[in-house]
């Protein structure tokens, strides 16, 4: 079972009782207690139950009980990212629902080390043994729980990694990666000098919504990872700008 498939089935059993022991889910799963409390943790970093002292709830009317109509397509692109970067060692992971689904995907990881400006991404990877995590300070952004602002532009300046994660508001051919938040474009352009390699995780509805400012234009970035609901002229206006577009074929239905 792999770590998505074990998490669904976490959340599935911890619904459907209204809550359990760290025990008692790792003996339904099979599991040791040390993997149950790292799986907790990410599913409560993503809002989908609350721990307490032992194990998980999730309440009526919580965040989990309604849970993001287009989840099951960002968990398609973050795990298909996840295994194109499966021999990288030092990533950089930025904030947003896609990438932290990816973050998901790296629990299991060894000899990983991975540099984040996301409070949830850092809660969901923060006790991963195998993962050496650094956090980049700033001033919290509240809702999306990014670090923003100087201290997290200055940071950007010292550290370095082979590749970068990212998500993004909003997608345009010719305009490039764009956002609405001043501050986040500010600190997301800073990011982009940490690695050469970067992998853009954007579902095929960032491609049809429009922000005012730019990020970075398509020649800074080296992917896209998305779902195969892109309309063709998306297709064809992406065409010659260089960057690879790996389309999962994953559909709602």
């Amino acid at each position: 079972m792999n770590v998505v498939s074990r998490q669904d089935r976490i959340l599935e059993v911890v619904r459907r009782r209204g809550g359990l022991t760290v025990a008692a889910i790792a003996d339904d799963l099979g599991v040791g207690e040390a993997t149950v409390r790292r799986d907790l943790r990410a599913l409560a970093a993503r809002g989908l139950l609350v721990r307490n002292y032992g194990g998980a709830t999730v309440p009526e009317g919580s965040p989990g009980s309604s849970p993001d109509p287009s989840l099951p397509v960002k968990r398609a692109i973050a795990a298909a990212a996840a295994e194109r970067v499966r021999d990288v060692r030092s990533m950089v992971v930025t904030g947003g629902t896609t990438t932290l689904e990816f973050a998901r995907c790296l629990v299991d990881r060894t000899d990983l080390s991975v540099i984040t400006n996301s409070l949830d991404i850092a809660h969901c990877l923060m006790d991963c043994e195998g993962i050496q995590l650094a956090v980049m300070g700033g001033v919290v952004r509240a809702r999306s729980h990014s670090m923003l602002g100087h201290l997290t532009q200055s940071a950007a300046t010292e550290l370095s990694a082979d590749v970068l994660v990212m998500g993004i508001g909003a997608i345009s051919p010719e305009r490039g990666l764009m956002n609405d938040h001043i501050q986040e474009v500010l600190v997301d352009r800073a990011i982009c000098t940490m690695a050469s390699r970067v992998v853009v995780l954007a579902d095929s509805s960032k491609f049809d919504a429009v922000a005012p400012v730019t990020v970075v234009g398509l020649d800074g970035i080296d992917e896209i990872v998305t779902d195969d609901r892109l309309d063709d002229s998306i297709y064809e206006r992406l065409h010659g700008t260089g960057v690879k577009l790996t389309v999962v074929p994953y559909r709602i239905e």
